[in-house]
């Protein structure tokens, strides 16, 4: 329900079309070769080949870790919150304004830079040298390129990952884990919020784990990985692509280098 009213305050002629949309996906889940839904959550689907959070690339040439280093910890010095939303109904934006304003009022200092109808070029720029910590979205569960962006600049980032619902099924077959997104919703984020202002060294080793999660599951290179077996498959070449990221099932698993970072369960816990 959340998720469909954030929907509908930012696409609400989409709402009509209910009817053609469930046509093309029952038309998709009986025909296709392959099903790769890309998303986190194939809410509706009859079926899926591939189970991954997101199958979104970025060019990691182009958006390199930050240069900034901040030990700013919002009482001494402040600290830079940016928000870049296609939509603010969709991504809640209304929710974060209100909660750095009352931040503020608490005495941190921090600011919300809010980044919108400019070039990706600018995005970098900013992501790259100006800001501490980016907010992609509060609503949907999951996240999308801007947070893919955001972690390949070796920023903290936040995102919905409330859920369980939609999360419990890429933990235990999937990557998810080894995500060090920092989960929240319009109620939690204030605190959430509290906790990446006030611990800069919290807030960089996020960074660094993002910058590796994006070179392990969001680089070209592992997008050729994702494409050649989705290839393999549909050519009859291997069975299935069921266990492709099965933490203990894939053939290409490798424990010993996953993705670390001070997060269980998305959260915060200490």
């Amino acid at each position: 329900m959340p998720l469909l009213h954030g929907l509908m305050m930012s696409y609400p002629e989409a709402s009509r079309l209910q009817d053609d949309v469930e046509k093309r996906l029952h038309y998709w889940c009986k025909n296709a070769d392959c099903v790769n839904p890309g998303m986190m959550g194939p809410d509706g689907f009859g079926r899926w080949d591939i189970l991954r959070p997101s199958s979104l690339t970025i060019d990691l040439n182009t958006w390199l870790p930050t240069t900034r280093i901040s030990d700013a910890d919002g009482i001494k010095s402040t600290v830079y919150v940016a928000h870049a939303p296609n939509h603010r109904g969709f991504k809640g934006s209304e929710f974060l304004i209100d909660a750095i304003q009352k931040l503020k009022d608490e005495g941190l200092k921090v600011e919300l830079i809010l980044i919108e109808k400019i070039q990706n070029e600018e995005v970098r720029k900013i992501f790259q040298g100006e800001v501490d910590i980016l907010v992609e979205q509060l609503i949907a569960t999951g996240h999308g390129i801007n947070a893919i962006e955001g972690m390949a600049c070796a920023l903290p980032v936040i995102s919905n990952f409330e859920d369980d619902d939609y999360t419990l099924v890429f933990r235990r077959w999937s990557f998810l884990d080894e995500c060090p997104i920092v989960s929240a919703s319009p109620e939690t984020i204030i605190d959430q919020l509290r906790k990446l202002i006030t611990r800069p060294k919290l807030r960089a080793k996020l960074g660094e784990s993002g910058r590796r999660y994006v070179e392990k599951y969001h680089s070209y290179d592992s997008a050729k990985i994702l494409f050649s077996n989705i290839l393999k498959y549909v050519y009859g070449e291997i069975d299935n692509l069921n266990s492709l990221y099965h933490p203990l099932l894939s053939e290409s698993s490798d424990i010993e280098n996953s993705v670390l970072h001070p997060l269980i369960k998305n959260r915060i816990v200490s």
